[in-house]
């Protein structure tokens, strides 16, 4: 399922890519962002209070271009280790500030390979745990940091940290599936 995944996200970028963009946000622009979670945190309180260390999971997020400073979009995120399980839905926004600054003073910080950017997302979180009855449900937001380095024009790397959505960093790959030229 995770290598159909990845190939369709694949075949899509390789098709839809806009190789015209000199930036890496404008209107229109789809960015699609499997990510890899390093830690566990974010926000929230839940029924496992102090339950912390190294929980492996992954985050999707979506970021659609609507402005040339601004995106915004759905997240989804799976964490779980020895009995614990925690998904994350929601949708945040990101603000573009490397690119602003670099039109705004007009100097090149790479803008059409470097994305820096400032995420605020607001979502909910369900955790559970085998030795447990039920669930818990979390709402609450995220902020972090994050920069995206393409490589080529329609496929990056990309990091985040702070209080992202499921963890205090994460570390992925990015997808341009296209933008408005």
């Amino acid at each position: 399922m995770k290598k159909l995944l990845f190939a369709l996200v694949l075949s899509l970028g390789l098709g839809t890519a806009n190789t015209a963009d000199a930036q890496v946000m404008s209107k229109g622009t789809i960015l699609v962002s499997p990510n890899f979670n390093l830690g566990y945190g974010g926000f929230g309180n839940s029924i496992l209070g102090g339950y912390g260390g190294f929980t492996p999971g992954g985050t999707v997020n979506v970021d659609i271009g609507v402005h040339d400073y601004v995106s915004v979009g759905p997240y989804v995120g799976f964490a779980g280790r020895n009995g614990f399980r925690n998904i994350a839905f929601g949708a945040r926004g990101n603000f573009h500030f490397g690119q602003l600054i670099g039109d705004k003073k007009g100097v090149d910080l790479l803008t059409d390979k470097l994305d820096l950017y400032y995420s605020l997302g607001l979502g909910g979180r369900i955790t559970t745990y085998k030795d447990f009855d039920g669930s818990d449900f979390d709402f609450g937001f995220s902020s972090s940091l994050g920069v995206r380095y393409y490589f080529m024009d329609w496929i990056g790397v990309q990091a985040e940290f702070g209080a992202t959505e499921m963890s205090w960093a994460k570390l992925g790959v990015t997808f341009k599936l296209g933008g408005a030229k």
